[in-house]
């Protein structure tokens, strides 16, 4: 990795990282932070727009897709990390089978120490207080989109949309609540989160069957 101070008129060779990065983040509320992420479970940390860097270790290595980190607004420390959980089954065509899932730590001291997990069986998750216009929701509240932790992904190594909740807590997921979106608090089929403005955006996908029990005026679930 290389560095310019002098808004790259110049570059430098990052000498104290000898690991490959593969992805490169900076903190979008703090400018003096940036996170260089490796192919494996070592990271590296800068607190001082790059004069010095840290490695740090994960329990998971990074995830393959979306936002690996996620950050609050207020609390430069609080950050969420999506590690990539993979499982060795034996029920491939071949005997060599492969289940993988995502998996959701946090830290709030921006990765001094070791994050902790939060939640298993995740596709992401997010602070509402993500930006600085979301103001009007509790301070510690995470939302997240995540699956049944009982069940690991079936056939093909992956989880359905069909089986995807949103779920919120305010203590780490110490405890969780389903959200409520106006079609079952066990409503299915979340695809994403989003902020638009003040307002936090959740996406659904219904199968045919569901479309038409909400036609009905039913519960989907």
């Amino acid at each position: 990795m290389r560095r310019s101070a002098d808004e790259g008129k110049t570059w430098k060779e990052v000498d104290t990282i000898d690991h490959d990065i593969i992805r490169l983040v900076s903190h979008p509320h703090n400018n003096n932070m940036a996170f260089g992420l490796g192919p494996d479970k070592t990271h590296w940390v800068t607190y001082n727009r790059g004069d010095s860097w840290q490695s740090f270790e994960t329990p998971r290595e990074a995830s393959l897709v979306g936002d690996v980190l996620s950050f609050h607004s207020e609390e430069e420390g609080w950050i969420l990390f999506q590690g990539n959980a993979c499982e060795d089954t034996g029920s491939g065509k071949w005997g060599g089978g492969r289940s993988c899932w995502d998996e959701t730590y946090y830290t709030t001291d921006a990765f001094r120490t070791e994050a902790k997990l939060m939640l298993t069986q995740t596709s992401e998750c997010t602070f509402t207080r993500s930006t600085k216009a979301m103001t009007a929701t509790p301070k510690k509240m995470v939302l997240c989109v995540a699956f049944d932790q009982s069940v690991k992904p079936g056939d093909g190594g992956a989880h359905s949309y069909k089986e995807s909740r949103l779920y919120s807590s305010e203590d780490w997921f110490a405890t969780k609540k389903f959200v409520d979106m106006g079609i079952g608090k066990r409503a299915r089929g979340v695809m994403g989160l989003g902020v638009v403005s003040k307002f936090m955006v959740a996406a659904l996908k219904m199968d045919e069957d569901g479309l038409n029990r909400r036609a009905g005026g039913g519960d989907p679930m």
